[in-house]
């Protein structure tokens, strides 16, 4: 079996772009209603928008290094999960079809 392996580095920027779509709703929600509570802090605008940057690229920095994979003689090995670890095999006879989707990296 393979030690694990890492995605390519360029998949950081498919990581920030999954938890800008999962957490587009919650970055509004916080957003319109936490401006006045910011303006009390003397928090400005962009001030706010960097903390929600550096947050956003922590956590897909975090996902990044947490999410491994294995190819073995037997079967493929996924791992990934922050908090609750997630181990998934897939053996090679339980795979019927390879569909190879390709972002640009």
């Amino acid at each position: 079996m393979t030690s694990k392996k890492h995605l390519n580095p360029v998949a950081l920027i498919y990581f920030i772009y999954k938890i800008l779509a999962e957490w587009l709703w919650i970055i509004f929600i916080v957003f319109a209603s936490a401006f006045s509570v910011f303006k009390n802090l003397h928090l400005s605008l962009p001030m706010v928008v960097t903390i929600f940057v550096i947050l956003i690229v922590i956590v897909s920095i975090i996902r990044y290094t947490v999410f491994t994979y294995e190819i073995g003689p037997e079967m493929i090995t996924i791992n990934s999960g922050i908090l609750v670890k997630k181990h998934l095999h897939i053996p090679y006879q339980r795979i019927q079809t390879i569909t190879q989707d390709q972002m640009f990296f």
